[in-house]
């Protein structure tokens, strides 16, 4: 098995990641410095929430929860994937339940909507979230679109291009 040798150790360096949505920009992520006292913040943070009595307020939550660690980026490489897998299990320690299947299903809607809302411009990120924890429908539809090699969740294109001009590098 190839690994890097770097594979499951925070970074110790900073980032830049060309994203699409940014034109090829990169969303700001934590100082690599800052990654261990940013995560000690963030789970004394979410370990004082009751889970369970945050009914109405849950995706908004989680649409939080996930966007404040994937923007530690505490990892070079695999943050995304390895975000939703956490908030899967986080969420199923607090028995609730989430279909991580249908964000494993989109991953480009879900990466730029992740940076999106990075960018305080949380919509499509909770929407998914949102089907996610309810079990929707579309979780199947999505699945059946995997396999034809399409995502069935889209972010507009006037939104799109609106977030592109609003916030690209300019280079």
């Amino acid at each position: 098995l190839d690994l890097y040798n770097w594979a499951g150790l925070f970074r110790d360096e900073n980032l830049y990641k060309s994203e699409r949505v940014l034109a090829g920009g990169s969303a700001e992520y934590a100082d690599y410095k800052d990654i261990e006292a940013k995560l000690k913040a963030f789970f004394d943070k979410y370990g004082e929430i009751d889970w369970n009595k945050e009914d109405k307020a849950l995706p908004s939550i989680v649409v939080d929860f996930l966007v404040e660690l994937w923007s530690i980026h505490p990892f070079r490489e695999g943050n995304t994937r390895t975000c939703v897998t956490f908030l899967w299990h986080y969420l199923q320690a607090h028995n609730i339940e989430f279909h991580i299947e249908l964000i494993r299903n989109n991953p480009m809607y879900v990466r730029d909507s992740l940076v999106m809302a990075n960018y305080e411009q949380k919509e499509y990120l909770t929407r998914i979230i949102t089907d996610a924890i309810l079990g929707i429908k579309n979780a199947h539809e999505s699945v059946k679109s995997n396999s034809e090699n399409k995502e069935s969740y889209r972010i507009a294109k006037s939104d799109y291009d609106a977030f592109k001009a609003k916030y690209s590098v300019k280079k």
